[in-house]
Order: structure tokens, then sequence, then C-alpha cells
């Protein structure tokens, strides 16, 4: 080999050039693929088996396991009613994401006078059972989607463990959550 420049000793890339150091730094903090695949592996089973979409917090919690099944049930029941609710008082639906439901299935768009009653009823009931803090962190996390951040998730359980009992979704053995 001929004689001529020492190299420096650093990362190279495959064409020989030594690499940028954005490049190498990037590469070190970068998630394992393996560990990426474990959670996405995750986040499919869930979704497969209960229909919860990952992108909403009530999912989220779902995921992470902070949430039961019932919990989870309770806050889908809550959020579907509340938007009729908003749909029968004519006011729009605070969810940005919030489908209309009216459009899907190419309705008019008015709601048969058993579901104003049925809805009426549900809505009074959760406002007689629940406190209004519970009432508006169940709205801002399960309807709105927003964080439960600064404490919000007990009383969020409180509130689902309530709406779930006051609307007969499902036993109160289901809602107690598992420690292990």
């Amino acid at each position: 080999m001929a004689k001529g420049r020492n190299r420096k000793l650093t990362s190279r890339e495959p064409s020989g050039r030594p690499q940028r150091e954005a490049a190498i730094v990037r590469r070190e903090t970068d998630t394992p693929p393996a560990r990426v695949r474990q959670i996405l592996a995750a986040a499919r089973t869930i979704v497969d088996r209960d229909g919860v979409l990952m992108g909403y917090e009530i999912g989220r919690l779902a995921l992470s396991r902070r949430l039961t099944d019932g919990h989870v049930s309770a806050a889908t029941s809550f959020a579907t009613t509340y938007q009729i609710w908003c749909a029968v008082l004519g006011i729009p639906s605070p969810n940005a994401r919030a489908q209309d439901i009216s459009a899907i299935r190419g309705e008019s768009g008015e709601i048969r006078p058993a579901v104003v009653d049925f809805v009426k009823s549900r809505m009074g009931n959760a406002n007689s059972v629940l406190s209004s803090r519970e009432y508006d962190i169940l709205v801002n996390v399960a309807v709105r989607d927003h964080s439960t951040a600064g404490g919000a998730l007990p009383v969020l359980i409180s509130a689902l463990d309530k709406i779930s009992a006051a609307w007969g979704l499902t036993s109160a053995a289901e809602n107690v959550r598992n420690a292990s």
C-alpha cells in the first residue's frame, strides 16, 4: 500500500467517508428495533382484542393497564352518549376529531324520539351520580381527548366506576382493578 496521509480514527459511512456527528448521535439515541416491534405488537393485540383506538387517551391508558376493560367500555359509552346529547341540543360536537353520526348513515340528521328520551335520561343520571369535578374530567378525557396529567387519573377511574354502576354497563366485580 502506498504511503500517504494517516486516516482519522472516526466512524465511517459505507462509502469510506467519515460520518457526520449528527448521524452518530442519532443512532445512539434511537429506540432499538426489537423494543419498537414489542410495543407495536402489544398495541395491535389490544386493538384487535378490545377495538380500542390507541390514538386516544382512553386507549393509551388501557394499553398501560391503568384502565380495565369495564372502564374502557364505560368511557366509550359515555363519549357516544355525550355526542348524541350534543346533537339533541343542537350544539356541535366538542371533539374536533369526532365523526358526524348522521353523515355516516346518510340520514337527514334527525334523531328519533326514543333515542332522545334515552340520552336525556342517561345524561340526567350521569349529572346526578357524578360530582362536578368528576363530570368535567370525564368529559375532558373521554370526549375531548385531553390528557390525565395533574392527578386526574384517580378521579377519572372513580367517575367511570360510578357511570358503569349507574348505567348498568358491567358488574362491580369487573371494574375492580387488579394489582398484578
